[in-house]
């Protein structure tokens, strides 16, 4: 995924100001990379299986969890805005 990242950003001006949409995207790994690197304003992911939607929200959830444990401990995880660009729907496009 991120070889897949790099490239989006060397050319395709994917960046801080970029938005990500992904249709399908079952457990959300894609989203949260990328709303981490290269910090998306907004990454967006929409699952029409509850299942994996629910995993999707199981992921952010631990992701999230993890972030706030490790904000006393490093700069980089303060800078972190993943609980606010991050977010799963259950829905059908």
């Amino acid at each position: 995924m991120q070889k897949m990242i790099d490239l989006m950003k060397l050319h395709t001006d994917f960046g801080p100001s970029s938005r990500f949409i992904d249709v399908g995207s079952g457990l959300g790994k894609p989203n949260l990379h990328v709303a981490v690197d290269p910090g998306v304003e907004l990454s967006y992911g929409i699952e029409h299986e509850k299942v994996r939607w629910l995993l999707g929200m199981s992921n952010l959830d631990a992701v999230l969890k993890e972030a706030t444990k490790q904000q006393g401990q490093s700069d980089i995880a303060a800078d972190h805005k993943i609980g606010t660009n991050c977010m799963f729907a259950y829905a059908d496009v």
